[in-house]
């Protein structure tokens, strides 16, 4: 009877460890996911905020560029343009650097003009 007490015992042991040790490694699976899961959220909320101070910090030589832009081709005159582009890069010293140039080079008969009259 003893015997029989111990092997019984000994079964249970066994089943309850073997249940343990099923739960702790479904446990560890998902922590795992969990973890990855808030890595990825704090990763992507960590871009949207450097998205958006880039932006922010950009915002003002996008708009300038944009206006430039804009104004460039009802200007045919190369003095008229690089007096526009001095004049902003004057107004707008953020914009560390200004020009205007067409896809031919200068030396195909392409346009470069610069306000800070750069040469490259």
């Amino acid at each position: 009877m003893k015997k029989r007490q111990i092997s019984l015992s000994i079964q249970v042991l066994g089943l309850v460890l073997g249940i343990s040790a099923i739960l702790i490694v479904l446990f560890a699976r998902q922590s795992a996911s969990a973890a990855e899961r808030n890595l990825r959220i704090n990763a992507e909320t960590a871009m949207s905020f450097l998205e958006s101070s880039l932006r922010n910090a950009l915002a003002l030589s996008i708009d300038l560029t944009d206006l430039s832009a804009a104004m460039i081709p009802r200007i045919s005159d190369e003095e008229q343009l690089d007096g526009v582009l001095s004049d902003a890069l004057a107004a707008v010293p953020e914009a560390f650097e200004m020009y205007y140039g067409t896809a031919l080079s200068r030396f195909d008969g392409g346009e470069f003009v610069t306000a800070t009259n750069w040469d490259p």
